[in-house]
């Protein structure tokens, strides 16, 4: 299982691939339809739960 932005997914059996962009490398969950810089940018902005209409 692996987490982003507090949540845990289920259906992760482990297996990263690498992927490079401007700030470096990183490795991302191989059954993740985003890449790096999403992964980079859900840890680093945490908006989970905030509602946009409020």
């Amino acid at each position: 299982m692996f987490r982003t932005s507090g949540v845990v997914h289920a259906f992760s059996t482990g297996r990263t691939r690498v992927e490079h962009d401007l700030l470096g490398v990183g490795q991302v969950q191989a059954e993740a339809d985003f890449g790096l810089q999403t992964l980079r940018a859900m840890s680093n902005f945490d908006i989970a739960g905030v509602r946009l209409d409020a």
